[in-house]
């Protein structure tokens, strides 16, 4: 019973997520305090490709992201799932993000529970949740960095 009280405020907190876009290219969860990458350009302005990278890629860019400061990291599956606005369709996510592929899912750090040879992902073109191989040639999605608020 415990468990099914506390999942009820997780999804009633997660259904209050305010979004603020800032000027830094990052969009901030005011209920959250999550600040998710919404820029994709690197310190010097030039273009990062994000777009069709593997898991093991996306840790890394994430890891190595210097977006006003560093801090960014792959965000767990829970945590990008408080992006997606139940009543939008294509894209189904927030118009505070400015950049989102349509055509493509965004990994998660969250491996399949019994083969961590799996992560899940998220499609922002429908809110859709499913999991998809990890390996370094055949599986490829979009990356979302995020990071504790600062």
């Amino acid at each position: 019973m415990k468990k099914i009280g506390l999942l009820l405020t997780l999804l009633a907190v997660f259904a209050n997520a305010e979004f603020v876009r800032t000027e830094k290219g990052t969009v901030k969860d005011t209920v959250t305090n999550l600040e998710w990458q919404d820029s994709y350009k690197d310190k010097d302005g030039n273009e990062a490709d994000t777009k069709k990278n593997n898991w093991y890629t996306a840790i890394s860019y994430c890891h190595d992201l210097d977006l006003d400061g560093k801090g960014w990291r792959l965000p767990n599956i829970n945590e990008l799932k408080t992006l997606i606005v139940d009543t939008q369709y294509a894209p189904s996510i927030s118009d505070k993000f400015k950049h989102t592929v349509n055509d493509n899912s965004y990994w998660s750090s969250t491996t399949f529970h019994n083969n961590d040879s799996r992560a899940f992902v998220i499609s922002f073109s429908d809110g859709v949740l499913f999991w998809q191989q990890k390996n370094y040639y055949t599986s490829t999605n979009n990356i979302r960095c995020v990071r504790d608020g600062q």
